[in-house]
């Protein structure tokens, strides 16, 4: 319904589909499997459930009330998979990794309404997280991003270290930590410095598609208009 462009009958549908796997996350009856079969589902629907346009305001407030809406579904998935891990510990660390994106997409949600410092907070909360190697890469990055919004450089560059540190074991997300720090040394006017982590990912990540992209930035770097 969505994709032919009746959003309304989408989201109706969707409602009832919610509203039977709460009924399978809230029974009592409900095996715990069964709640965790639910609990995919249920991230799923809300994760990508789409607001009617007919309870939207036709204001600038539209995009606030869309990412408070979509704070809620994300909100609620993380609620019922801290009561899934409450009922059977033993899936903690699989739930979490369930629940690991809506946290992502909940945590973002925040930058999106411009409170940086939220968004910080929520990711250092899922790095507390026992993730895999991946999703700590992932949300250090992010918290890279996110300090370089809000101007602090230096602090991106730190969690840029970090990813080199902490994740020998995964080349791409080292590559990138290092393309980042070029760009921060470039905006420092540091090209010196600028060029060696470039130089770093041809020499020591010359796999990924980083490498390609840093030759090309070396190159420019040391054009004869890179200072102009």
């Amino acid at each position: 319904m969505r994709f032919i462009g009746d959003v309304d009958k989408a989201w109706q549908i969707e409602s009832r589909v919610i509203f039977e796997l709460e009924r399978i996350l809230y029974s009592n009856s409900s095996s715990f499997h069964d709640k965790l079969r639910a609990l995919r589902a249920y991230e799923k629907v809300k994760k990508n459930q789409i607001v009617p346009i007919s309870i939207l305001d036709k204001t600038k407030q539209t995009f606030v009330a869309e990412i408070r809406r979509r704070q809620d579904n994300y909100l609620a998935v993380l609620n019922q998979g801290r009561s899934l891990i409450g009922v059977n510990s033993n899936y903690r660390i699989a739930i979490i990794h369930m629940m690991a994106e809506v946290w992502h997409l909940y945590a973002l949600s925040f930058a999106h309404l411009g409170d940086v410092e939220r968004s910080i907070l929520e990711y250092n909360l899922i790095l507390e997280q026992p993730l895999n190697k991946k999703w700590k890469a992932f949300c250090k990055f992010e918290l890279a991003s996110l300090h370089r919004r809000r101007g602090d450089d230096r602090q991106a560059a730190d969690w840029l270290e970090k990813i080199i540190k902490d994740h020998p074991s995964l080349p791409g997300w080292s590559a990138c930590a290092h393309h980042g720090l070029a760009e921060y040394y470039k905006t420092a006017g540091d090209l010196t410095s600028a060029a060696r982590e470039l130089e770093v990912i041809i020499q020591e990540y010359s796999a990924t598609a980083w490498a390609e992209i840093a030759k090309t930035e070396l190159n420019e770097l040391k054009s004869p208009t890179a200072d102009e």
